[in-house]
């Protein structure tokens, strides 16, 4: 089971099952990839990334303007 916690303006937490990439968890959540950044020990990773059980990923929602 991974830990996912989205930070956007709250923060949210999820225990997400049978996932190998982050990817596979953004698809469970039905979360934009465009929207977040995914965060694994602190750090910026790719959605195809693999993820292992029991680990925790952070989600920080990004915005943009002009």
């Amino acid at each position: 089971m991974v830990h996912v916690i989205i930070l956007n303006p709250k923060r949210i937490e999820y225990e997400v099952e049978n996932v190998k990439y982050i990817l596979d968890i953004f698809k469970k959540l039905n979360i934009n990839l465009d929207g977040y950044i995914a965060l694994k020990n602190g750090k910026p990773v790719p959605e195809d990334d693999p993820i292992d059980e029991n680990s925790t990923l952070e989600l920080l929602q990004v915005f943009s303007g002009g």
